[in-house]
């Protein structure tokens, strides 16, 4: 019998990302003018985020937006796209916010808190990713 081709996430890769989930009725380019506008990130349209669902073999497309905030990357990721979801396990949210640290003295409360500000997010709470069970849609 052949060995099994497992891959893990790396415990500095726990460490270093910081996975939140946002519900918001507005549109994903309204949404990163508002991270901009209240919280001062620089995000920018990225490339859609595409993965393969094996499933159905279709490739599903999700809305990505950049910022580089200093010595932190963050990725705004649409959860929905017209044939799946980014995390099938968070049906019930509408944007995946990707926060890779470089930043010791970030603060995931007080980005929350800030975050909590503004008017187009309805609720954004912190998700832990080991119980990702597609951790590997997270690279």
């Amino acid at each position: 019998m052949g060995k099994k081709n497992v891959q893990k996430l790396s415990d500095n890769l726990h460490q270093s990302l910081i996975l939140l989930g946002i519900s918001s009725h507005e549109n994903d380019y309204r949404l990163s003018w508002a991270f901009n506008e209240f919280l001062q990130l620089h995000f920018v349209k990225g490339e859609n985020h595409k993965l393969h669902n094996p499933k159905t073999n279709e490739t599903l497309e999700f809305s990505k937006f950049c910022a580089l905030g200093g010595e932190t990357n963050y990725r705004l990721i649409s959860n929905r796209c017209p044939n799946g979801f980014f995390l099938d396990e968070f049906k019930n949210i509408d944007f995946i916010l990707l926060v890779y640290l470089q930043d010791e003295d970030f603060s995931v409360s007080e980005f929350i808190s800030k975050a909590k500000t503004i008017p187009l997010i309805a609720a954004i709470f912190q998700i832990d990713p080991q119980k990702i069970k597609g951790k590997n849609k997270l690279l």
